[in-house]
């Protein structure tokens, strides 16, 4: 059955849905309009098809299904199409929309490689600062730096490669060619002891050369130039010890003050460490060095002195009479013409009641050869096997 409706556009034919019918009409509306198909022009929607309404969240304004109910397309209720759209401007626009996602996700990655890049440079600009002040410190103190002693200033060396300092302390000073000392300069040396758990200087202790004129340990105010050179000095209970070398003409060259307890003040002594000389209050000692040898009474013995024997130990082969003439020749070769060399002499018996002595010396120099010849006597009988002790002190003169 057909209804028939007036509407200010014309009469509006409807048919019920459970009728089919063909049909053939200029326009269609259902729902009092709110779906119309209408090709004319005189209504204002200005569209063939119109789809009208409010419509809940799983409504839709157009479903497309298959036979078996499958949706293939649809336009929901917020007019959003869902389906597959297929045609050849849209493949070149998806061919477009990939490039230009590929391009837009290379540019993002280069974005944040470049946020990365401006905060390393952010990071880099900061230190940057630090270092520009650093420099810029270092170039205020660079156009202050003087080869002259200045306080809190850079050392440079002047034109002639010198500079100058008040003070220097160091562990080690290694000087390739020389040190030069003017005026009132001195080194010193002072030994440390621990105190307290603390290392101090030791009182009283000097070792020094150069000029006697420190405040600490030469004499204030003496401007000669006495005590001036080599000076050692350590305290003792009984008196220091000290030794002080000058040259000048008004005082000793070598003056020593000594308080030993057993030591002498002076000893030489060889390359096996046997003393040769020792020297202290009572004088100079000398090492003997002795020659052993045999001797008869009455005859004539050639003895050779050689350098650093200042003793003969001569053992008596026979009684020796008060009477009798024993004779000692005593050689010595001199071949260094710088010196010539004199001797002196003392004889006597070891543990014997008589006693022997030199009646005369005769000295004699020819070729190089000194020859001292001494005449022997004895005070009574002196017995075989006795022990003559001959006492030699050799004199170097330069000649």
């Amino acid at each position: 059955m057909v209804l028939y409706f007036a509407t200010a556009g014309g009469i509006v034919e409807e048919y019920p849905l459970s009728e089919t019918h063909d049909l053939k009409t200029n326009s269609i509306s259902v729902d009092d309009g709110a779906i119309r198909i209408d090709h004319a022009a005189h209504h204002s929607d200005e569209t063939h098809l119109l789809l009208k309404g409010s419509l809940g969240g799983s409504e839709k304004y157009i479903d497309i299904q298959n036979q078996a109910g499958e949706t293939l397309a649809q336009i929901d209720n917020t007019g959003r199409f869902l389906g597959n759209i297929t045609a050849p401007e849209l493949s070149v626009l998806n061919t477009t929309v990939d490039a230009l996602t590929d391009l837009l996700a290379t540019e993002i990655d280069d974005l944040f490689e470049a946020e990365q890049n401006i905060s390393d440079l952010q990071t880099t600009v900061a230190e940057n600062s630090v270092q520009v002040s650093l420099i810029q410190s270092h170039e205020d103190d660079l156009t202050g730096a003087t080869h002259l002693p200045s306080s809190d200033q850079i050392v440079k060396r002047d034109s002639g490669g010198n500079a100058n300092f008040e003070a220097v302390q160091a562990e080690i000073i290694a000087v390739g060619q020389t040190v030069s000392m003017y005026g009132d300069a001195a080194c010193f040396f002072i030994p440390q002891e621990v105190v307290n758990g603390e290392t101090v200087n030791k009182a009283d202790h000097l070792y020094r050369f150069g000029r006697n004129a420190h405040f600490e340990h030469g004499e204030l105010g003496d401007l000669t130039e006495t005590g001036n050179g080599l000076e050692m000095k350590t305290p003792g209970s009984n008196g220091d010890n000290r030794i002080l070398i000058q040259v000048n003409r008004d005082t000793p060259t070598i003056d020593i003050e000594y308080h030993k307890l057993s030591d002498p003040v002076i000893r030489f002594t060889t390359g096996v460490n046997d003393t040769v000389v020792e020297m202290d209050e009572l004088g100079y000692h000398q090492q003997i060095g002795s020659t052993s040898d045999q001797i008869q009474p009455n005859a004539i013995h050639n003895l050779p002195l050689l350098d650093g024997c200042n003793m003969f130990e001569l053992l008596l082969l026979g009684n020796m009479q008060t009477s009798d003439n024993t004779h000692l020749h005593i050689t010595k070769n001199e071949t260094d013409p710088m010196y010539l060399t004199f001797c002196d002499f003392e004889i006597a018996s070891y543990n014997a009641v008589e006693d022997v002595y030199i009646s005369r010396v005769i000295r004699r120099h020819n070729n190089n050869v000194i020859t001292y010849k001494l005449h022997i006597k004895s005070t009574g009988t002196l017995p075989t096997n006795s022990i003559i002790y001959l006492m030699v002190r050799q004199i170097k003169h330069l000649s």
